[in-house]
């Protein structure tokens, strides 16, 4: 299976027709995990596996990262402008969280360093970066908050709570969003609905991004909606495990 293949970091002219057949292969991975809920668990095992992001996450003992997502999305990615590749990986997380018919086990802890990827690396960082294709930045910024958005009902739906110090993704990313000092997801959805009903409907009369934006704008008001409506649900959860430092 090519999904996770080594990646050698000193090929830094890896071409576009490569990352777009990544993509692809990614994309179609999804479909398969959004048709077949049972293939979800296997492939959730093929994702830690394969090691994307490294951290806390990732299992003891392994001692290479077989493909390296950080680095895809600062280096290559971010110098061809294209970030296909990365908008594919978290479609292809969404389908896992969303597709597969029960949440995941655990609170979704395993992966609690994807979710910190989608939501701090890519999401937090999308205002800072240059897309050759305008429309991609709001594709990426609906994907970011629809996964955010789906951790956070998971959580809701198991009422699990932090262990060992290691809270699930969806109470992560609420305390991102309602404690005092924001989090990079809260900044960045904030940024998101910053631009305006007048600059949405100029952009949709004028350029191609409009409707891309659009999606964006809604999916940031329904995240925003669900978190406050979880705001006591995460207030009490923090205190059933006396960590609350808000």
């Amino acid at each position: 299976m090519l999904l996770f293949t080594p990646h050698h970091h000193h090929h830094h002219h890896t071409h576009t027709t490569t990352q777009s057949l990544k993509a692809a292969l990614l994309d179609t991975i999804a479909a398969i995990a959004t048709a077949q809920p049972d293939m979800a668990p296997p492939l959730w095992d093929r994702v830690l596996a394969a090691g994307l992001v490294g951290g806390p996450g990732s299992a003891p003992g392994v001692p290479v990262i077989r493909y390296d997502a950080t680095y895809q999305l600062n280096e290559i990615q971010a110098r061809a402008e294209d970030y296909g590749e990365t908008l594919a990986l978290i479609n292809l997380l969404n389908a896992l969280w969303g597709g597969a018919g029960t949440p995941p086990a655990d609170g979704g802890r395993p992966y609690s360093h994807l979710t910190r990827f989608v939501r701090d690396d890519v999401f937090g960082t999308l205002a800072q970066r240059a897309f050759r294709d305008p429309r991609q930045r709001w594709e990426l910024a609906t994907a970011c908050l629809q996964h955010v958005l789906l951790t956070i009902e998971s959580w809701a739906a198991q009422g699990a709570v932090a262990q060992h110090g290691q809270r699930p993704p969806g109470l992560d990313g609420l305390l991102d969003m309602l404690g005092e000092s924001s989090g990079p997801a809260m900044r960045a959805l904030l940024w998101v609905l910053g631009c305006g009903a007048e600059r949405l409907a100029l952009e949709r009369r004028e350029g191609r991004a409009g409707a891309a934006h659009e999606h964006a704008v809604i999916a940031a008001l329904r995240l925003l909606n669900v978190a406050l409506n979880h705001d006591q649900q995460t207030v009490q959860a923090l205190r059933r495990v006396d960590v609350m430092g808000m």
